[in-house]
């Protein structure tokens, strides 16, 4: 947009996508990130919270790999 170079190769999941692929079935009416954790039973200590919110997609993406 800008013509600014950038050297990195950007690379990156999905997990709204796979979660709806992998969790149909369950009838959820929101894939939010709240709704996923709720859902699978992962605790997201402090929601809004960069961090907290990195490591509870973390947790969900490791729930649907194995789903």
């Amino acid at each position: 947009r800008f013509d600014i170079p950038y050297p990195f190769e950007i690379r990156k999941l999905d997990v709204i996508s796979i979660a709806f692929a992998t969790m149909y079935n369950r009838n959820l009416k929101h894939y939010s990130l709240r709704s996923l954790c709720e859902e699978l039973g992962i605790v997201n200590h402090t929601p809004h919270r960069a961090a907290s919110d990195i490591e509870a997609t973390f947790e969900i993406y490791k729930k649907l790999l194995n789903a």
